[in-house]
């Protein structure tokens, strides 16, 4: 039982005018009639305060700065226009259940608290009750931490109960809107804060990034923001903006890397393909140059929060990503940025270009890309390629000397381990990009571009790597025979080929056409006499055809033909070569037919000198390759060549050639009379002197026997 004594009670009082107390009503009042909200109608606290900016809401306790009434539950419904809601309560002071007597010694103030059996200031996310509780406080002091709500509306509510003392000051804060970023990873909405980023929905740059968390979030938070790509696309990452803080607002107790942000080259959390890990206590500091690149088209980035936050991350981030286009024609060569490899066995026709990844190129001076085409030599045994463009950016370099010129520079050779015959291009003015064709002489060639960067190109990596494009064929089938046809003075080109080079085993590769292309060297200063002996061939001359062509020299292949024949054309001579359009030494017979078509042909190729050659013979010294002239014609060939059973004088309306019957003494058992009766003769002389020897050895042996049987 309380006694008389016990109980007492004494105050002070002063009489102030309305609007006269600042730390009620603020500087002009009269400005700002709303500034402590609307009253709600029929209750005797509940406020309601709208479009808040700093300055213009003051949310308060009743009777602040005086002590507030017991058995109160008043209601704050706050708003501002734009997110995120942000009461300033951070430092402000705090008066809620803190001080149970007058004595400070007896009744020690009561720190800010979460734990609140009494008075406490509850404040929700949003505005009715059923919204996420951020948090509840009461105690006295400077309130420790920042509060930032998901949106743009909270509910504030207080609450004193019937019994308690009246020494309590309440609260007093300002409203506003907080400044932060509004996008992806902001907040948690639905209680979510992750997010899939997917190329196909063709996101613009403001759709291709996210940030840390700017509001209030519960302990144990992940946030999953999945990066994805197109199966033919990688993924670049790069912050734009990251800040580490110790955790200052913190809702559980905080401990070594409480907060932390992990990137993955995946689309889960594993471990073998992490990228980076940042914590709030420790980690990697992260340069503006720094970026992110995925192997594949995957990629994960991390939040976790074991503590939560009243008013965001401690890892402040802003994560920008782009996607990349990563296709590569060929097999990519592991261990290299761009290195491809060009098989017959995958594809015998396709196409190739420079890395469609600019990335490749960035912070680096200096890239070389090797692309090797490499041909089954059962199935092909040439490789064509044929440029569609090729551009170098080499600026104000010049190129003099292509193979070591610090330059972008195309290297083309048959191989990669033999340098020797290689084309160097580096010049774009010197050629005509879309008729540049090159043909190997074996199963095997090699292109090499050559990226040079200055510091003029630091910026010019995108146009830069787009260099050239073009398409491949591998060709010249087991049908087709080898594709070197060495001739000394005569030779003779057959298809099908006699000689096989098929396997059973062989990739079945569907192919509805086929194409071959025989080399043929020819002696400096010798012209070319051809005629078939016999060619069977499709009338379709758009797709049955043979070519004969005569490559540049230095160059493999030429799209320009000298002439053509196609359909079943009689087997008359064809157009005699001239020594002086051979100008790489060699000419090119190229024939295209479809697989269906029986098409066949045996083709004599000779070595032929005309007059005017043999004068360059004369000149020099040197007897000409040649001692028969072929009848009605000012052309020799080699003495070996007549009578040895192939035509290889051109007809020209004569019937005698190098095979006439009354030159070469022919018989329908292909006897050669000359050398009989020469044979003959020189075999009847030797039975002759045989016979004379026998009979004078007789005549002597006679002689010795009649001495011997004198004596």
């Amino acid at each position: 039982m309380v006694t008389q004594e016990d109980t007492y009670f004494s105050f002070d009082s002063k009489v102030e005018q309305q609007f006269e107390l600042y730390a009620r009503y603020g500087p002009n009042p009269i400005l700002y009639p709303d500034r402590r909200g609307k009253l709600v109608s029929g209750t005797f606290c509940d406020r309601i305060f709208h479009d808040c900016r700093l300055g213009t809401c003051y949310v308060q306790s009743p009777g602040y700065p005086g002590i507030y009434p017991r058995d109160l539950r008043c209601r704050y419904f706050l708003h501002t226009q734009s997110v995120y809601i942000n009461p300033y309560l951070e430092n402000e002071v705090l008066s809620i259940d803190g001080q149970q007597c007058a004595d400070m010694i007896v009744c020690p103030l009561r720190p800010i608290t979460n734990n609140c059996p009494g008075d406490y200031l509850r404040i929700y996310d949003g505005w009715t009750e059923d919204s996420p509780v951020i948090g509840t406080f009461c105690g006295s002091g400077r309130f420790p931490y920042a509060i930032t709500g998901s949106g743009n509306r909270l509910l504030v509510m207080f609450v004193s109960t019937r019994a308690g003392p009246m020494l309590n000051t309440g609260f007093h804060f300002n409203v506003g809107p907080n400044p932060k970023w509004v996008g992806p990873g902001a907040a948690k909405i639905n209680g979510s804060c992750s997010s899939i980023f997917d190329s196909r929905d063709d996101l613009s740059e403001h759709e291709r990034r996210f940030y840390s968390l700017a509001t209030w979030y519960t302990p144990n938070t992940n946030c999953d923001f999945l990066i994805r790509a197109e199966s033919e696309q990688i993924i670049r990452l790069y912050f734009k903006s990251f800040r580490v803080h110790r955790p200052k607002h913190a809702i559980a107790a905080a401990y070594d890397c409480a907060e932390s942000l992990a990137v993955y080259d995946s689309d889960v959390p594993d471990e073998k393909k992490v990228l980076a890990i940042f914590c709030d206590t420790w980690g990697a500091v992260v340069e503006e140059s720094a970026e992110f690149v995925s192997s594949g088209s995957n990629m994960l980035v991390q939040f976790k929060s074991t503590i939560g936050s009243y008013a965001g991350s401690s890892l402040d981030f802003w994560v920008q990503f782009d996607f990349y286009d990563s296709y590569q024609h060929g097999e990519p060569v592991a261990n290299t940025l761009c290195d491809e490899i060009f098989r017959s066995s995958k594809s015998w026709t396709g196409a190739f270009g420079s890395p469609l990844n600019p990335l490749v190129l960035r912070h680096r001076s200096s890239l070389n890309c090797h692309y090797a085409f490499r041909a089954d030599s059962f199935l092909s045994e040439r490789v064509l390629v044929i440029f569609s463009s090729l551009h170098f950016t080499n600026g104000n370099r010049t190129c003099e000397v292509c193979l070591t010129d610090q330059v972008d520079k195309m290297v083309i050779q048959e191989s990669s381990r033999d340098s020797t015959g290689s084309i160097c291009l580096c010049n774009s003015s010197l050629f005509d990009p879309l008729s540049l064709t090159f043909t190997s002489m074996g199963p095997d060639l090699d292109l090499s571009f050559y990226y040079q960067m200055n510091s003029s190109d630091s910026d010019k990596s995108e146009r830069k790597i787009q260099a050239f494009r073009g398409t491949y064929e591998f060709f010249h089938g087991s049908e087709c025979g080898p594709g070197l046809v060495e001739i000394s003075n005569q030779g003779e080109l057959e298809y099908p080929s006699s000689i096989s080079m098929g396997n059973a085993d062989e990739p079945d590769i569907s192919r509805a056409n086929v194409r071959c292309i025989w080399t043929v060297p020819v002696t400096p200063h010798m012209d070319v006499y051809m005629w078939f002996v016999y060619l069977t061939m499709p009338s379709n001359c758009s797709a049955d055809r043979i070519d004969v062509r005569l490559p540049p020299s230095g160059w493999h292949y030429t799209s320009d033909a000298l002439f053509t024949v196609c359909g079943d054309e009689p087997m008359v001579d064809l157009p005699l070569i001239d020594s002086s359009s051979i100008a790489a030494n060699k000419f090119l017979v190229e024939l295209r037919t479809s697989v269906e078509s029986d098409t066949r042909f045996k083709l004599v190729i000779t070595q032929v000198v005309r007059q005017s050659e043999r004068e360059f013979f004369f000149k020099l010294g040197v007897t000409a390759p040649c001692s028969f002239l072929c009848p009605g014609s000012n052309v020799c060939i080699s003495q070996d060549l007549v009578c040895n059973g192939v035509r290889n004088c051109p007809l020209n309306g004569y019937l005698s050639t190098d095979e006439d019957a009354t030159l070469c003494g022919a018989h329908p058992l292909g006897m050669n009379w000359l050398v009989l009766a020469v044979g003959g003769g020189g075999g009847f002389l030797l039975t002759v002197c045989l016979m004379v020897v026998a009979k004078k050895c007789a005549k002597a042996a006679m002689v010795k026997r009649s001495r011997a049987a004198h004596y």
